[in-house]
């Protein structure tokens, strides 16, 4: 299978022409279709699709593509744009077929999390439950009442809605206290000595 060379604009053009010439191919999974229409993108997996809107991503026409047989190749003038593209077309091949997930963790006298469906309460030293919506298109999982699992297909989408959580209780730098990533690395400071 094999489809025309494609930008953001709606008509083919031949790939980008420069001193650099750089052209990259990217091995696209077996169980990965990659469907074009003017101006966007559509990548479909076992686990779900992600549209990409080329005149939003791209709005100066400066990436071309192009689908032969098992393999998208992605041309561009500037080799940093060609690495950036083929970094973010491996991040999405992964994530419609394993998809990709962040562990946040709660640590706090009092501290915990529960959710219901799409909705998460955090008790994390407020008057109140703090309530969060999950957007649609990240799962959310709770082993214990201390740990959260998102995982989702865009994995943009699932560290924004690990950062918004963090956001609201941010790890403090002087007590052991906040939402943290599992894997991230904090720093403490020490507090007032005598």
């Amino acid at each position: 299978m094999s489809m025309e060379c494609i930008t953001n604009s709606s008509k083919n053009v031949e790939f980008v022409m420069s001193k650099y010439n750089i052209t990259r191919s990217i091995d696209i999974p077996n169980q990965v279709r990659v469907e074009q229409s003017p101006g966007l993108l559509t990548i479909t997996g076992p686990l779900g699709y992600i549209n990409l809107n080329l005149s939003k991503m791209d709005p100066k026409g400066q990436i071309a593509y192009k689908q032969e047989n098992n393999q998208l190749h992605i041309n561009s003038a500037s080799p940093a744009l060609t690495g950036l593209w083929c970094g973010r077309f491996n991040s999405i091949f992964y994530g419609v077929t394993r998809g990709h997930s962040v562990s946040l963790t709660l640590r706090g006298i009092g501290y915990r999390a529960r959710v219901e469906g799409q909705n998460i309460y955090l008790k994390v030293g407020t008057s109140h439950d703090t309530l969060y919506r999950v957007p649609e298109g990240i799962r959310v999982y709770s082993p214990d009442p201390v740990t959260l699992i998102l995982f989702g297909v865009d994995a943009s989408q699932v560290n924004q809605v690990g950062a918004s959580l963090v956001h609201l209780r941010k790890p403090s730098a002087y007590q052991l206290k906040g939402i943290y990533k599992t894997n991230g690395i904090y720093r403490r400071k020490a507090g007032k000595r005598k």
